[in-house]
């Protein structure tokens, strides 16, 4: 098992779009101006990487259907796909798999972020974005120290909600809707430029801001098939 490294000028990448069914994603940020990726291909997977004009599209390969539990292990061992993007960088990033996971960690960028997954873990720790959109079918989303310019957006079926926004609620106008009543606003409703909008059919839903004010509890945005086409 060798390591892979390719690496793209980030000024010329308007979106890098990874739909994965194998690899981990961890996403960094880079010390160059250039966008990074590192991974392992092995006999049984395969990551495709093909740039197309400004749009930079990475998906994995592998035909999962024929092996047996040993074999799926062996399949998933040191299968981290790992991202580095400058801090400068304008463009969008979309994240997609079914149910791996989707680890943002002191990321920060100009652009857009937008992320989607069937049943896999989603965890952004101290992220910064114009926007960020999460959409989750079952998994559980995790956002500790996360904030945005525009809208951060989250929506999930049934998997649990935890975040923490490293800002103040006054800066944020909040919406909430879930169809089982387990969502409550914060006691001051902000009406701040920033948008903080939660939609929820079953998660139970924890949101705090900066300054200790909470919202708990807990459309149709669940689907992730599709996310972002309108991107």
């Amino acid at each position: 098992m060798k390591m892979k490294y390719m690496e793209y000028k980030a000024r010329e990448i308007d979106k890098l779009e990874i739909n994965c069914r194998i690899y981990n994603i961890c996403v960094l940020n880079s010390l160059s101006d250039k966008i990074e990726i590192t991974w392992c291909d092995t006999i049984m997977r395969t990551l495709d990487i093909k740039p197309e004009g400004n749009q930079l599209n990475i998906t994995d390969h592998a035909a999962i259907g024929i092996y047996g539990t040993l074999a799926l292990i062996d399949l998933k061992k040191d299968s981290q796909l790992l991202i580095k993007v400058p801090t400068d960088f304008k463009g969008k990033l979309i994240f997609q798999t079914k149910e791996d996971k989707i680890r943002l960690t002191d990321v920060s960028i100009l652009g857009n972020i937008g992320i989607s997954s069937n049943s896999g873990e989603i965890l952004l720790e101290n992220a910064n974005a114009n926007l960020i959109d999460i959409r989750v079918n079952h998994g559980n989303i995790n956002c500790y120290a996360v904030n945005v310019s525009d809208l951060l957006d989250i929506s999930s079926e049934n998997g649990k909600i935890d975040c923490f926004i490293n800002s103040p609620e006054e800066n944020y106008t909040v919406f909430c809707q879930t169809r089982n009543r387990r969502c409550n606003y914060p006691e001051t409703s902000g009406t701040g430029e920033r948008k903080l909008r939660i939609v929820s059919k079953m998660s139970a839903i924890n949101i705090q801001f900066q300054d200790g004010v909470i919202a708990r509890k807990s459309s149709q945005r669940y689907n992730r098939h599709g996310s972002f086409k309108d991107w």
